[in-house]
């Protein structure tokens, strides 16, 4: 749109596509309308129904039908309470579980609960994709049930993130370090949790390799690199010299000398994948 000042006036003219979607909001807006979410949405449910508490047994009881946790503004709901989780679900959607989407493609771990050990835009963007990935191969977009962590600090915030996650556990406040940069609390959080899996996002200690290197010891997945290529790739210089080892062209600096007839250095991996002190 172009602006054009006239003293104390202001003409603004819109493009035909920005009128056209002001207009929408407007009459959304004078229709009564209480927010801008899409009307017409793979998340927006079909049919809404009350869950019946009289057979918890039942799968789909057991998370209600489709009420959208994206486009209503319900409270998070803790997974270990009485209260049936909502859901968005495709109607006629096949009955594929976990399970038998792993099976089918030959993998042998299933994960359907993961701890998000980040916060902000990382943790918000991660549930809504995941979520989103659930509702269109399972037709339920709660088949996988997240944990957050939460410091003091999200939790004043009212952070979106806890709310679209299904439960979370409160973690010390502060710097990083005493959160989401510390592997021993978020392995201790995954482990007491019972966490199929671990995302770690970025940034915090998603380029740690102890925090894979100590989830793989515990048995749980981190979903990323594995620890020894965490290690040599996280590290300038030892990707560097990675990269000269496999003879991929590089940018010259002060590694090109040094090794073999005085080329570029090179490195044999140890055991472990990663790069000899």
């Amino acid at each position: 749109c172009t602006s054009e000042n006239f003293g104390n006036q202001v003409l603004v003219t819109m493009a035909p596509r920005y009128a056209a979607a002001t207009a929408a909001i407007l009459a959304a807006t004078l229709s009564g309308v209480a927010s801008f979410a899409p009307q017409h949405s793979a998340f927006a449910p079909k049919t809404v129904s009350t869950p019946n508490h009289n057979h918890k047994n039942n799968h789909n009881d057991l998370f209600g039908t489709a009420k959208s946790a994206f486009f209503q503004s319900n409270d998070a709901v803790s997974a270990s309470s009485d209260t049936a989780l909502w859901a968005a679900t495709l109607d006629g959607a096949a009955t594929q579980t976990v399970e038998d989407y792993v099976k089918a493609r030959g993998g042998n771990r299933v994960i359907k609960k993961v701890l998000i050990a980040n916060n902000g835009m990382a943790a918000t963007k991660s549930i809504l994709s995941m979520r989103q990935w659930a509702y269109m191969e399972f037709g339920d977009e709660r088949a996988i049930q997240f944990v957050a962590m939460a410091t003091p600090e999200d939790l004043k915030a009212n952070a979106e993130f806890i709310r679209l996650a299904d439960s979370f556990v409160e973690v010390p406040g502060g710097k990083n370090l005493n959160n989401y940069a510390n592997v021993d609390v978020i392995c201790k959080v995954a482990q007491e949790q019972g966490v199929d899996a671990v995302w770690p996002g970025w940034g915090h200690a998603s380029e740690n390799p102890k925090l894979p290197n100590t989830l793989d010891e515990l048995g749980i997945k981190f979903i990323g690199p594995t620890g020894p290529v965490m290690s040599v790739l996280g590290d300038k210089i030892a990707a560097n010299i990675l990269a000269q080892t496999a003879k991929v062209p590089s940018i010259p600096w002060s590694g090109s000398y040094g090794g073999p007839d005085d080329g570029p250095l090179e490195a044999n991996l140890n055991a472990e994948g990663t790069i000899p002190d």
